[in-house]
């Protein structure tokens, strides 16, 4: 599989994703950018669903199409991974929620194989690839047992000859020792090696967010199909979670923060923009918290308003 398509002839595409998975610590960092024709179209977009499921909780995020069926593809992915269609209300409580992880990935790699094929070839040809990561439990977990970290990725050119390309970790590797590291999108060159080498000692979680989002940013300065702001999401191995915004420091407004779509125990919750004190989000078994580097003026009333989407072009 080629990392790194460059095609945004015809819609709006392209970004860069990076992420990272050890034993204690699942990282995702990618920019918010989506251009159209070479352009900047929506540089507050959304590319990422968190997933807090059953047996597990990971990170999934994409590069390619930003429209599966006239609907943001983040919007797409997301009831893909619920299993139901989005009611359009902010935030969705039920007694639902996405099942186990299996079942979850399973659906999704059907609807690449099923919605995604069926697009226009304008759309189609734009390609999409999927990055997940997370950790997943033993089915029969034992008391004191850990959660594996896994890293999946599927990637389907949407050419007429092509077909889904699925890779993963192996399902055994020395995480207790090792540090894994992927990219979807924009092929990010020497910066990935600058990474891998800044991060072969490990590091605290804050150290290893920000060499990815340096990474990120290096890009972002010889390609501008990719932006400078960037969203952070870390996983723990015992389940805490954290939702960061990173913006570019050089245009940061200062005013606002921003969350990806959350999928858990009866709760489906759509992109939100966030003011004043950020706050926490319990969802079964799991806390999500919501933060931003620098932080928000604590003066502010908090508020929370659904984040605006482009229409498809």
């Amino acid at each position: 599989m080629k990392e790194g398509w460059d095609n945004d002839e015809n819609g709006v595409v392209v970004t860069l994703i990076m992420s990272l998975a050890t034993g204690s610590m699942v990282l995702h960092v990618g920019d918010r950018l989506l251009t159209r024709g070479g352009s900047p179209w929506d540089p507050l977009a959304n590319k990422s669903i968190l997933v807090l499921a059953r047996d597990g909780w990971g990170c999934v995020s994409y590069s390619g199409s930003a429209f599966i069926d006239s609907k943001p593809t983040d919007q797409w992915l997301a009831e893909v991974l619920d299993g139901q269609p989005w009611a359009e209300r902010g935030i969705r409580f039920s007694a639902g929620g996405v099942p186990r992880v299996g079942p979850a990935l399973a659906r999704l790699r059907a609807a690449i194989d099923s919605d995604f094929t069926r697009q226009p070839p304008e759309i189609r040809s734009l390609g999409l690839q999927v990055e997940v990561t997370g950790f997943i439990l033993h089915r029969r977990r034992r008391p004191g047992g850990r959660a594996r970290p896994f890293m999946r990725r599927y990637s389907h050119r949407g050419l007429a000859d092509s077909v889904l390309d699925e890779w993963s970790l192996p399902r055994y590797w020395d995480w207790s020792q090792q540090v894994r590291v992927g990219s979807v999108g924009v092929d990010p060159g020497n910066a990935k090696q600058i990474a891998l080498n800044a991060l072969a000692s490990g590091g605290a979680q804050d150290d290893c967010e920000r060499i990815l989002a340096d990474c990120v940013r290096a890009v972002s300065q010889v390609d501008a199909k990719v932006g400078a702001d960037c969203m952070s999401v870390v996983l723990s191995g015992h389940g805490d979670v954290r939702v960061r915004l990173l913006p570019d420091p050089t245009n940061d407004s200062g005013q606002a923060a921003y969350t990806p779509w959350v999928l858990g125990p009866g709760v489906m919750a759509q992109p939100l923009v966030l003011r004043g004190t950020l706050p926490h989000l319990q969802a079964g078994p799991f806390q999500v918290e919501f933060d931003r580097l620098p932080p928000l003026a604590q003066s502010q009333p908090f508020t929370a308003l659904s984040q605006p989407r482009k229409p498809s072009p």
